[in-house]
């Protein structure tokens, strides 16, 4: 009996401390989702459609000419492989990068800081009519801030000596440049940091909970797999 009052005690603890977290993610998801086909596509969206209706490799030498780098059009292309043809089908891979966004600031700020502070940046997220104006746009830009947000949050994970996170960092690092050409603005801090915080922990001899191998092992496979 009283191993299952414990267990009851911690379900009931962790249902008070996600659940609003929870309907946070839930409410971002429905106003994003509120009206996605209220306007016609524009140019910018039927560029998307129709690079999605092009093969692998007619995206690959698309790449080559176009500034705009093929993972966003690979993943829309995969949706619409599930999904329907029509205004909000093709811009549901907006609000689906929009929403893990939202859940991964939660997640983070919620196991790092304290659930006040989840919600409060939570609610910014919900009501950011950036955010909702481009999680409504088939583009690749809130694909772009996903995947910058993950890999900061990858990193810090990673730092504080949790080498498996720098296989997340790798791989949305490397997605960064793979979705647009801005991403490789961010790939560029990270580099910078990384390499910077290496030289500074040898010169000052710091012992930090992550090892120097795993770090620079991740960086090659971050500049590989850009390349």
């Amino acid at each position: 009996p009283a191993m299952r009052s414990s267990t009851h005690e911690r379900l009931g603890h962790g249902l008070r401390r996600w659940w609003p977290l929870a309907l946070l993610v839930l409410f971002g998801v429905g106003l994003r989702l509120f009206r996605l086909d209220r306007q016609s596509l524009w140019t910018d969206e039927a560029v998307s459609w129709s690079v999605s209706r092009l093969t692998l490799g007619e995206m690959m030498v698309l790449s080559e000419w176009d500034h705009h780098a093929p993972f966003y059009y690979l993943l829309l292309k995969v949706a619409l492989g599930v999904m329907p043809a029509t205004d909000a089908g093709l811009r549901a891979v907006g609000v689906a990068a929009s929403a893990l966004a939202l859940a991964a600031v939660l997640i983070f700020l919620a196991r790092e800081w304290n659930r006040s502070a989840a919600i409060y940046a939570g609610i910014l997220m919900v009501v950011s009519s950036f955010d909702l104006y481009y999680a409504q746009e088939a583009r690749m830009y809130t694909l772009l801030a996903a995947a910058w947000i993950i890999s900061y949050i990858s990193l810090v994970k990673a730092l504080q000596g949790r080498p498996r996170w720098l296989i997340l960092w790798a791989v949305t690092t490397t997605a960064l440049a793979w979705t647009h050409m801005y991403g490789l603005l961010v790939v560029g801090a990270h580099f910078a940091f990384v390499v910077g915080y290496l030289i500074v922990k040898r010169l000052l001899r710091l012992t930090m909970p992550l090892a120097d191998r795993a770090l620079v092992l991740a960086l090659l496979a971050v500049g590989v797999a850009i390349l």
